[in-house]
């Protein structure tokens, strides 16, 4: 029972995956396929993996299960598309995506498919995982693109790719000893980023503003906190407190942009109040409708 249970999975997996990729199919078809899925191509189609990326952690930030595999399913259908395209093209097809990143995953866990390998802790095979990364970027890569960093992405979002950039050159020994270094590293941008304001000079303004934020990622890294995901929280908690500072106005029946300041920021001070917990963690809502 458990065999036949098994395999049913397994078919019905296999036809879940087949639909899809005939349902993309259908859609990119010349004659009686969508117009809109016709015009993509490779370049108008990366903003929306970028999107539904982003989507998939704003989910799991929700806690919402539903959500999660909702968001999962459009980020799937990026890599449906992008392979239906390559299809036409006579570049790949969906299965080699599939097959390339398979061997990947066994090439990059000796620990777990050779017996010949073993780690003793996860840092080890984080160490390996990126001996095996590089090794493999080496024989793509030309003679132009052989820096420790040409392998980092050009498009990833700014605090992603500053990070990358720092663990790199971490694991050259490029490095500050301790978040303490670190830490004294940002007060001397902000005095440095003050000093650039106080003289007006907008283009030093910006250098010394860059500056310390790439500083303040590195902080993070320091403190095992990711800062992609501190800010989309910050910009959690503000909206939502925002959000609350809107309904208390309109029970008042005033206008936000009409009370002063010093109203504004007593009202502010009051839904903070109200909004707070521990660690002010998102709800488990859906707010996208």
């Amino acid at each position: 029972m458990q065999k036949k249970a098994k395999y049913e999975r397994s078919l019905a997996s296999k036809q879940g995956a087949d639909r899809i990729l005939q349902i993309m199919s259908q859609l990119r078809d010349p004659q009686n396929g969508c117009q809109w899925d016709l015009e993509q191509n490779f370049e108008s189609l990366s903003k929306y993996v970028i999107e539904e990326a982003y989507e998939v952690a704003e989910a799991v930030a929700d806690g919402n299960a539903d959500e999660i595999m909702e968001e999962l399913g459009d980020l799937l259908l990026q890599v449906v598309f992008f392979s239906q395209i390559a299809s036409e093209k006579n570049l790949f097809r969906f299965l080699d995506v599939v097959n390339a990143v398979s061997e990947k995953m066994i090439r990059r866990h000796p620990h777990i498919f050779s017996k010949n390998k073993e780690f003793k802790t996860a840092k080890e095979q984080k160490e390996n995982w990126e001996i095996v990364k590089n090794l493999e970027k080496s024989g793509k890569n030309n003679i132009n693109e052989k820096s420790l960093l040409s392998g980092i992405s050009k498009n990833l979002p700014s605090l992603i790719k500053s990070k990358k950039i720092q663990e790199k050159v971490s694991r050259a020994g490029f490095d500050w000893k301790d978040k303490g270094e670190v830490l004294e590293k940002v007060k001397e941008e902000i005095a440095e980023l003050s000093e650039a304001i106080r003289n007006s000079d907008r283009s030093h303004s910006e250098e010394e503003l860059g500056d310390l934020l790439f500083t303040l990622v590195n902080l993070g890294r320091h403190m095992d906190i990711d800062c992609d995901t501190a800010l989309r929280k910050a910009n959690y908690k503000f909206s939502k407190r925002f959000n609350l500072l809107e309904l208390q106005m309109a029970k008042e029946n005033k206008e936000l942009s009409k009370v002063n300041k010093l109203y504004m920021e007593k009202t502010w001070s009051k839904v903070k109040k109200l909004s707070y917990t521990k660690n002010d963690k998102p709800e488990t809502t859906n707010d996208r409708g």
